[in-house]
């Protein structure tokens, strides 16, 4: 009986993590980049309007292309991967569970 706590109490634990970094990664990352973008879109509309009175000659690709940094770095590779890891086992042991369920339930 023992055997079965320590096994739920490491499943819970996996799943707490996963779910943390799920909300973490997704939820704040997608704001900030959605801000990001805006900031950028707004900075080339004001650099458009700007040339447009000045009357520089116009071209699309000076106001379309987006110099962005890359934030990865090894710790959020690391997350990702963990996340990942622990989605796939999470998958795997649902979908064992709900095998084994329809193969009691076809049995009966």
């Amino acid at each position: 009986m023992k055997k079965a706590k320590v096994v739920r109490f490491f499943i819970l634990v996996l799943f707490i993590i996963f779910a943390g970094f799920y909300i973490v990664s997704y939820s704040n990352y997608y704001d900030y980049d959605a801000k990001k973008r805006m900031t950028l879109t707004n900075e080339q509309i004001k650099q458009f309007e700007e040339d447009v009175q000045n009357g520089v000659d116009i071209d699309v690709k000076n106001y379309l292309s987006l110099n962005e940094k890359h934030y990865n770095n090894k710790v959020s590779q690391f997350t990702y991967k963990v996340s990942s890891l622990i989605g796939r086992t999470i998958e795997k042991t649902i979908n064992g569970v709900f095998n084994k369920l329809a193969g009691v339930v076809s049995s009966n």
